[in-house]
């Protein structure tokens, strides 16, 4: 699989991808209101995409080892090692009570990047809403810009 050039080397294009359409499924599990059908703006994709991509880009030998994890992702609701990693890392950065600290499978390198996810809580802080039925991200200012840039 390809790598995206000269942006991250610990996740593919495809495993980014994967990891942000089970970050927004998790946002929308977790904070959305109950037996309402959501949908994603397309603003909610690129800030999940960016979001991903950021971080395996700032921690790529944690997402490596995370993504390389046995029995990681192996649960019903993921189905692979990138889809749970975007449904962990929505639910460690939203500060909900689950996330890449309690898998076992993950061991230390769960922990260790927990903890850099609450050190970094500023670059990291992100909140979800639902309007009208569309799921919206908050974000610090410097990752919606991104997410604007690489939106266009």
């Amino acid at each position: 699989m390809q790598r995206l050039a000269g942006l991250c080397d610990s996740m593919t294009g495809k495993e980014i991808e994967t990891a942000a359409r089970h970050f927004m499924a998790a946002a929308i599990w977790i904070d959305g209101p109950e037996r309402t059908a959501i949908k994603c703006t397309r603003e909610t994709g690129a800030i999940a995409r960016t979001f991903v991509k950021e971080f395996a880009c700032a921690h790529p030998a944690e997402c490596a080892a995370i993504l390389a994890s046995a029995g990681y992702g192996s649960h019903h609701d993921a189905g692979s090692p990138a889809a749970a990693f975007g449904q962990d890392l929505y639910l460690t950065c939203a500060g909900h009570g689950s996330g890449f600290w309690d898998r076992r499978e993950l061991g230390e390198t769960g922990e260790l990047v927990s903890n850099r996810i609450r050190t970094e809580w500023r670059r990291w802080y992100i909140e979800a809403y639902c309007y009208r039925q569309r799921l919206y991200f908050c974000v610090s200012p410097d990752m919606f810009a991104l997410a604007k840039h690489h939106e266009n």
